[in-house]
């Protein structure tokens, strides 16, 4: 399977971001707001973080089958199965690190300067804010340290970090038994667990503790074991000659699901359907990486793949906008707030990704001075 950027993905994932973004203006700003009976102003914009999971669980997996499709196999082994596994996996998990970390960092300080400044805080408010934000800055807050955290969406990539130094090594050492019964069985009794006991795939949302882990762990764990099935469902499809008929009609039901998915996050369908607009995503997400349908060529542009790459830096970047407008536009409608709210993010979004490339000229600098 082909390791380019996919251009279609890099924009959905743009716009699923900017779901997120209304989603938390809506609960801000905007909650109760219903329109004609049906529609809300994305109240259900949370399944951004289902697609993102997703694509976390089909990548996870095409590195794991690469991997293991490489090794020299005994007849009846497992693809996969290879010694120094450990490190392989610590190795993969870093390499998305080392991503995410400038950002994560960048974002952090910035929240922490604008905060201290308009809360006028002192040395001592200012460290106690450091010293109860070390599990968040380091990445294990949502293992049972949550002490605070200035930057709250970043239990997404603590989530995520996480689930996957659990499932790739159990994706690699037994890629067919994960990819085909222990990801999507294990995945769908585990949303079903969070939707009885909590209403929706959410689970209660992020800071929700169950008596054993915070339900946001098993969301990631589910939703990033179907994403592995995913990726097998699409290698899979790759590998059978299809007509053309068959290729419109997948096209077609590829882009039925995008637009099922994008209804229901403006819908005022109960929490509890989420588990649909999931499968939709399941279905589209595997249709489109899978390369078999029709028009995604066309979205293999520059303007794309930096939508794509933005989509990290503008998820950290709305914390700090969505406080400030709240305190202080407190008269102004909705709709003005979340407008502001939204300028601001991508202002902050430009900041934040200046000051990550301050810093590494920085430290080229100081590397080739050595």
């Amino acid at each position: 399977m082909e390791k380019r950027k996919n251009g279609k993905i890099e924009l959905i994932r743009f716009i699923f971001t900017m779901f997120i973004v209304f989603y938390h203006c809506q609960r801000h700003y905007l909650k109760g707001v219903v329109y004609a009976g049906h529609f809300t102003f994305f109240a259900r914009g949370y399944i951004g973080v289902e697609f993102f999971f997703l694509v976390t669980g089909f990548f996870m997996a095409r590195t794991a089958y690469k991997y293991g499709s490489k090794l020299p196999q005994t007849a009846g082994a497992e693809p996969g199965a290879a010694s120094g596994l450990g490190r392989e996996t610590a190795s993969f998990v870093w390499r998305k690190m080392k991503a995410i970390l400038p950002y994560h960092f960048s974002a952090f300080g910035i929240i922490l300067a604008v905060t201290a400044i308009y809360e006028r805080q002192s040395v001592g408010e200012v460290i106690k804010t450091i010293f109860n934000s070390v599990p968040g800055l380091l990445l294990f807050s949502k293992t049972g340290f949550n002490f605070g955290n200035l930057n709250r969406v970043e239990w997404y990539l603590i989530a995520m970090i996480f689930t996957l130094m659990i499932l790739y090594p159990l994706c690699r050492k037994y890629y067919s038994m994960y990819v085909y019964v222990i990801a999507p069985m294990g995945g769908m009794f585990i949303l079903g667990y969070l939707t009885t006991n909590f209403g929706s795939l959410v689970g209660g949302g992020a800071s929700t503790w169950n008596g054993a882990v915070y339900t946001c762990m098993l969301r990631a764990l589910a939703e990033i074991s179907l994403g592995a099935s995913c990726f097998e469902f699409a290698r899979r499809l790759q590998e059978i000659s299809l007509t053309k008929r068959q290729k419109l009609f997948l096209t077609a039901a590829e882009n039925g699901c995008y637009l099922f998915s994008f209804l229901f996050v403006i819908s005022n369908l109960d929490a509890k359907y989420s588990i649909y607009a999931l499968l939709a995503l399941f279905l589209a997400v595997g249709l489109t990486l899978s390369g078999v349908t029709h028009g995604s060529r066309m979205f293999d542009n520059r303007v794309c793949y930096f939508l794509g790459s933005s989509s990290l830096i503008v998820y950290l970047s709305q914390v700090l906008p969505l406080d400030m407008v709240k305190a202080l536009f407190p008269d102004s409608s909705g709709y003005g707030k979340t407008l502001i709210m939204v300028l601001l993010t991508l202002a902050n979004a430009v900041l934040c990704s200046f000051v990550v490339k301050a810093f590494r000229a920085v430290y080229r600098k100081y590397r080739s001075g050595r």
